[in-house]
């Protein structure tokens, strides 16, 4: 059984621009004077070492952080899916199922089926979301964010916790999400296999054309 992905909503063709972006915690200046654009439908990968700022940038554009200077112009029908390690979004008292049927437009049976792409199988979709593990958590929360129609995915380090089988799902399931992504990884195969149409880099805080060139500093930790 083919399952096929939601269409992505329309956007323009400038989902978000960065404009002098600048963000400090304290004395620790993590961003600075940082612009940019994203166009609609653009792969990025977001690279750089653990703290050159990735996760602060990604939390800026989704909002959950504001810059102290500059600002993220979005457009007006942007909507963004947004994944972290943290599962924060998550009711852990609710079933897979649950929580599939009620945050995507998706009838039970839909949904089951749609959890079956994930590796979740038989009885495993009345499981509570707080029994699974971080893998499984991590299935859970991209089927969530590819069974709505988001025209923009950011994915902070979303192989994490994966396996072999669940990256191979994972992947398969990116491969095929047609919306605009921004992507934290330090897994080179996922990152290459994504195919981006372009990088950024940190902390120089510029925007490349994709090139495997790069893969190496997909690794930098």
């Amino acid at each position: 059984m083919k399952l096929f992905l939601p269409e992505p909503l329309r956007v323009g063709e400038l989902p978000i621009k960065a404009k002098e972006i600048s963000k400090a915690y304290g004395s620790l200046k993590v961003l600075k004077d940082l612009n940019f654009t994203i166009v609609r439908g653009e792969r990025i990968a977001l690279l750089g070492a653990n703290g050159t700022g990735k996760s602060t940038l990604i939390k800026i554009l989704n909002g959950v952080l504001e810059p102290d200077r500059g600002e993220v112009i979005r457009d007006e029908n942007l909507s963004i899916g947004y994944y972290s390690q943290e599962f924060e979004s998550f009711d852990l008292n609710k079933t897979l199922l649950e929580s599939l049927t009620e945050k995507c437009s998706f009838s039970e049976g839909a949904a089951r089926a749609f959890l079956g792409r994930f590796n979740f199988l038989g009885n495993k979709v009345f499981q509570r979301i707080g029994s699974l593990s971080g893998g499984e958590k991590t299935r859970l929360s991209i089927a969530l964010l590819t069974g709505n129609n988001h025209n923009l995915l950011i994915l902070d380090e979303p192989t994490t916790y994966l396996d072999v089988l669940s990256q191979r799902i994972i992947l398969d399931t990116l491969k095929e999400y047609q919306g605009t992504m921004i992507i934290v990884s330090h897994t080179e195969e996922f990152i290459n296999e994504l195919s981006p149409d372009k990088a950024f880099l940190m902390p120089e805080g510029q925007m490349v054309f994709w090139s495997e060139d790069l893969l190496e500093k997909v690794g930098e930790v």
